[in-house]
């Protein structure tokens, strides 16, 4: 019988985290449910940038060279077109970046390369994050275990459900935790069904 780890038992071996944030960039964030923009250059004020600050701080402390990896989904892209799986540093082999002022700096970067545009797709990120985890394993994972976590900021409901369904189901055995915090709730209401229909316990 293959025994199965929880976050837990990687986290008391004294792994190393890899947190990945992935950013909703489509049209749903030109206003939020009090009438503002979510993605704004005042990060005092950016819901985003709020949350990236709060779970990062809490992240880094098991990151031994500090770096975060950011994504983004959902964006018309300068000179490329519609994306919904780029790293905001534009490079998606080395999307990391060392810091939290760091990661602020390439997202405040990234706002005035792109523009919102949709729709809500899931199944690019998660499918490019598995390849990531899997090579890992083959090549690196017993001189160096990781485990990995994969945070989805949302500002919508996807629309690549049966796609994002086979993604998740292909993630759950691999050493990758995924998170998704939503910022609309009439918005997420649907995602927040959607995750309970695969995971209703």
């Amino acid at each position: 019988i293959e025994e199965e780890y929880t976050f837990m038992d990687y986290i008391k071996s004294g792994v190393s985290l890899h947190s990945t944030f992935c950013l909703d960039f489509t049209r749903t964030n030109l206003r939020n449910e009090a009438g503002k923009i979510a993605h704004t250059e005042n990060l005092e004020n950016n819901t985003y940038a709020l949350i990236m600050r709060a779970l990062g701080a809490g992240l880094l402390q098991f990151e031994s060279q500090q770096k975060l990896a950011l994504f983004g989904y959902g964006a018309n892209i300068m000179h490329i077109g519609r994306s919904n799986c780029f790293a905001l540093n534009g490079n998606i082999f080395e999307p990391e970046v060392i810091g939290l002022n760091k990661a602020m700096e390439v997202y405040v970067n990234t706002l005035k390369n792109i523009r919102l545009g949709g729709p809500t797709m899931f199944s690019e990120i998660l499918s490019f994050s598995a390849d990531v985890v899997e090579d890992y394993m083959k090549v690196a994972f017993q001189e160096a275990p990781r485990y990995f976590i994969l945070i989805f900021i949302v500002d919508g409901s996807p629309r690549d459900l049966d796609e994002t369904f086979r993604q998740l189901t292909r993630c759950m055995t691999l050493p990758i935790s995924i998170v998704f915090i939503g910022i609309n709730s009439q918005l997420c209401k649907a995602l927040e069904e959607f995750i309970f229909s695969i995971f209703p316990h």
